[in-house]
């Protein structure tokens, strides 16, 4: 196997294990939508099982994601092809992976502190703002390589859209950032692309 077809392959499994955690345990899930702090601590303590495996999925699928990124960037060529965006934008994902994995091992060790909404708000601030600028970068990188056009633009356009939404609500569901790793990840598995790379052709249509 290619070591873009395991990145990517990496980078499916990794971008489906935080999209699984984030819909496969629906009883625990419903806490983000859990107005009080009676019904919040309710669910930790009642799905203590659930809650747990919630959140260790969602370490290893975004750890497992990011390090995938940039093993695809640094090992494909792909960063010398699209200069220091593509790299930029994976180191970006990769250091947004720290603030967040330190939010769940606070989830993880004080579930009842989740519950009461005393964790520091700065780590989550700092994972989205990190991960999405570090897709946009990815973005920028992606059109001056073999990369669909459209998956590059879709990156850019995604991470303004995202941020602005991030503004305006104050939240944002985090799987929504791992559809587009997914997406990256399945391309990565095609054919065609690595045709492409392998030529060291210009960007597809």
């Amino acid at each position: 196997m290619s070591e873009v077809k395991l990145a990517g392959l990496l980078l499916i499994i990794g971008s489906s294990l935080f999209i699984i955690s984030a819909f496969a345990m629906p009883n625990v899930a419903k806490i983000y939508m859990e107005p009080s702090v009676e019904g919040r601590l309710a669910i930790v303590r009642n799905f203590s099982t659930g809650w747990t495996v919630h959140n260790v999925l969602f370490i290893l699928g975004s750890t497992l994601t990011a390090v995938s990124l940039v093993y695809l960037v640094t090992k494909s060529g792909l960063a010398a092809v699209g200069n220091l965006w593509l790299m930029a934008g994976a180191v970006l994902v990769l250091v947004a992976v720290i603030p967040w994995d330190w939010h769940l091992v606070l989830r993880l060790s004080e579930p009842d502190g989740f519950a009461r909404n005393i964790f520091p708000g700065w780590l989550f601030v700092s994972f989205t703002l990190l991960m999405l600028v570090g897709l946009g970068s990815l973005g920028i990188g992606m059109l001056s390589t073999p990369f669909p056009g459209w998956l590059g633009w879709t990156h850019i356009i995604g991470a303004v859209v995202l941020i602005i939404l991030s503004i305006v609500f104050r939240d944002m569901p985090p799987f929504v950032y791992y559809i587009f790793t997914l997406i990256t990840g399945i391309l990565c598995l095609q054919e065609g692309f690595l045709a492409e790379l392998a030529a060291g052709n210009a960007p597809l249509p």
